[in-house]
């Protein structure tokens, strides 16, 4: 709406109040970016919007002077944080609009980033007719508000009134000519949006794979992987994948690559022990979204029975000693697969039956490997998944989940999302830029010092590498050395920085 007239800045810029007063002085919108939970005290004259009239100008006070208010003026304020807490004398004086993105909101951002690289003279003239439809149905109202304010201006006889005659007549041609181009673009159109649409296999998958790595956070704080990361990733993944001759190939293709691609750089950044739970998680999503394994099955596998009533539950089988072979626990957990997954109906019935096929499969070694049949035809006569399987195993033999995890994520998306390569320094430059610095945690023991110097050599800048030991007093030093690579273009490695985080607020605004 506002196009280039819009202004962006963020608090941590040096010239943030010069760029608010010029955009309050010629009236025009400003964005300010990537907000925390406490705003600038020179924001507040703005944001209380002190306007006070002065020989007839209007002005607002910002810091020691006195600023000319242009009426148009528009102001904004963005924040990346997830869940933000403000307190109510903030939240009285600004409008907060919640836009945190969607699964199917972000399916189609993604989609129209596909398209504009698959077939970008398509969505050119997309984006030409939505162009075009907008400017037509504008004159139609314009002319549809320009007859109503002559017909109530009108005196007399309204046949008498020429000027409303000819606008009239000028207008039905104009009309049919701009309804004419609405049905053409409107066709048109509707045909681009079909080709359009044979990409969102590849925007599903990308909108699965954020939600699954935005989710990462409730498992540890530390993985933060923003939007704008993800995007970029997905996009040079398109830009550099295989083409293909076929839209049907080329899907498959790209949910490959993209796939693969994804679970390899947030796979970089995450512990050993949650790799494989990474893995797990992405393969259950696909298959949720592919209506493969239900919610209520998934929620089985994650919290157990839960609270259900167990009136109609047949009783526990007990063995020759009169013991009963599972625990009531257990047992309830079979009852509840029988009543909420249909491929495991009926199955404390199927299990009372046929005891003695039912523990020996329940003893077995390896119960998790798809090479060890389930008792009887169980597997045969119902429509059985793997997943289905790791509901057993929790019913029967949990201590066997972790290996049923590796096995079902082998079998859904192949050895490549099981095995977890140690990265290499090429990997991960390959992955920086002058805006992505590389992070390294390190547990106890582990230093990657040698490997950068290595690495540093055999691009050319060992040399003009500069390092810094962070600790007390280290911050200005390093900010200046930073300033000096970024002039000359070398780099710099900042070491111990758990011992500075008080200098970790003011280099993230650098």
């Amino acid at each position: 709406r506002y196009g280039k007239q819009l202004k962006l800045t963020k608090l941590s810029n040096n010239k943030m109040l010069l760029i608010l007063e010029n955009c309050i002085r010629m009236g025009d919108p400003l964005l300010i970016e990537d907000l925390g939970e406490t705003l600038d005290p020179a924001l507040e004259p703005v944001l209380q919007k002190a306007v006070f009239e002065r020989q007839g100008r209007l002005q607002i006070r910002l810091g020691e002077s006195d600023v000319d208010y242009d009426s148009n003026f528009l102001f904004f304020l963005t924040t990346k944080m997830p869940n933000p807490h403000y307190f109510p004398e903030v939240c009285i004086k600004v409008t907060l609009i919640n836009f945190t993105v969607t699964f199917d909101g972000l399916e189609e951002q993604l989609l129209v980033d596909i398209v504009k690289r698959e077939i970008p003279d398509k969505m050119k003239k997309k984006e030409e007719l939505m162009l075009q439809l907008a400017d037509d149905k504008k004159t139609l109202k314009g002319l549809e508000d320009e007859i109503l304010r002559l017909l109530s201006e009108s005196q007399g006889n309204i046949l008498d009134d020429e000027e409303l005659i000819q606008t009239l007549d000028s207008s039905k041609k104009t009309s049919a000519e701009v309804n004419a181009r609405v049905t053409v673009a409107e066709s048109t159109n509707a045909e681009i949006e079909i080709s359009c649409r044979r990409y969102v296999p590849v925007a599903t998958r990308g909108s699965i794979l954020y939600f699954v790595i935005a989710d990462l956070a409730n498992i540890d704080p530390m993985y933060q992987f923003s939007l704008a990361y993800f995007t970029r990733l997905f996009n040079s993944v398109i830009e550099s994948s295989e083409k293909a001759d076929t839209v049907l190939a080329r899907n498959g293709i790209l949910i490959s690559d993209i796939t693969q691609t994804v679970f390899l750089n947030v796979a970089r950044g995450l512990f050993e022990k949650h790799k494989l739970l990474f893995s797990f998680l992405i393969t259950v999503q696909i298959q949720r979204n592919m209506n493969q394994i239900s919610t209520q099955e998934w929620g089985l596998l994650l919290r157990g029975a839960g609270t259900m009533n167990t009136a109609e539950r047949p009783k526990n089988p007990v063995d020759a000693s009169g013991q009963e072979i599972w625990s009531e626990k257990q047992w309830t957990l079979v009852y509840a697969c029988s009543e909420i997954s249909p491929s495991l109906k009926g199955l404390c019935d199927v299990v009372v039956d046929d005891l003695n096929a039912w523990a020996d499969w329940t003893d077995s070694y390896e119960p998790h490997a798809i090479a060890e049949r389930l008792p009887l035809d169980f597997e045969d006569t119902r429509e059985l998944q793997y997943f289905h399987r790791m509901l057993l195993l929790k019913c029967f033999r949990p201590e066997k989940l972790i290996f049923a995890i590796a096995e079902f994520v082998q079998l859904a998306m192949g050895t490549n999302f099981i095995v977890f390569p140690a990265s290499t320094m090429a990997e991960i430059y390959a992955d920086t830029s002058h805006f992505t610095p590389a992070i390294f945690v390190l547990s106890t023991g582990a230093d990657p010092t040698a490997m950068l110097y290595k690495f540093a050599e055999e691009k050319g800048q060992l040399e003009t590498l500069g390092a810094i030991s962070l600790g007390q007093g280290q911050g200005p030093r390093a900010t200046k050395m930073i300033e000096t690579a970024c002039k000359e273009g070398t780099w710099v490695l900042l070491q111990n920085c758990h011992l500075a985080r008080s200098y970790m607020p003011q280099l993230e605004k650098i």
